[in-house]
């Protein structure tokens, strides 16, 4: 190992430590989605592709599911996801089940489990925040896992899903942890510089990318 990667490495793993572990934030903000759709549209429309009788099955047996889930139960609910999942295999009962199963695995550090999962539901859902946030949970496995390359990839990919900003703007700093573990420091202060010039409400935020920016600042020099 380099000199350089040498001061950097363990600043930066302590970095991405701690953004992983925020990361499982997601987990809650994706479930979140799928509960607020579910109950708002009765699952009629986000399972569109069903047959009659088929959907209202799939809707029954998701929604007891879904409620054990929330009230705490959560290994029977697994369980019945798991049900699901195989039953309405490639309807969207099945990929649902699926979300469910990924980001508890995700949760759990399980992330080869969860990552596999996510990647055969990638892109399955109508809703650009639960497609960006997917993209993203498996950008945060990648760079969790050494794989920076395609973290970067992933974060990108995400970032270009979603039009909310407080979600690029989480899918941005991922990226730029994982540009910095490459070395690629004056890439990563003309992206900082270019996120900061714009106006940043969540001032944890701001202060990651300053410091990022900062950071690597010091290796162009």
């Amino acid at each position: 190992m380099s000199k350089d990667k040498e001061l950097y490495q363990d600043p930066i793993r302590e970095k991405i430590i701690g953004f992983i572990q925020n990361a499982y934030e997601q987990k809650s903000n994706i479930l979140n989605v799928v509960i607020i759709l579910f109950i708002v549209i009765g699952g009629v429309s986000f399972m569109r592709n069903t047959s009659e009788g088929k959907m209202s099955e799939a809707n029954s047996a998701f929604g007891i599911a879904q409620n054990s889930y929330i009230n705490g139960l959560q290994d029977f609910a697994l369980i019945e996801f798991k049900d699901i999942s195989d039953t309405y295999s490639g309807d969207n009962a099945g990929f649902m089940a699926e979300l469910y199963i990924a980001a508890e695995a995700f949760s759990n550090g399980e992330f080869d489990d969860a990552d596999s999962r996510l990647k055969t539901i990638s892109g399955k859902f109508g809703i650009e925040v639960l497609n960006a946030n997917m993209v993203g949970m498996r950008a945060d496995i990648a760079l969790s896992q050494g794989n920076n390359v395609e973290a970067i990839s992933l974060y990108e990919d995400a970032v270009k899903k979603c039009s909310l900003e407080n979600y690029k703007l989480k899918f941005n700093l991922g990226k730029l942890y994982a540009m910095q573990v490459n070395g690629d420091h004056k890439k990563v202060v003309e992206i900082a510089t270019g996120l900061l010039d714009k106006e940043i409400s969540n001032n944890v935020v701001r202060n990651n990318i300053e410091e990022i920016k900062a950071f690597s600042q010091h290796f162009t020099m």
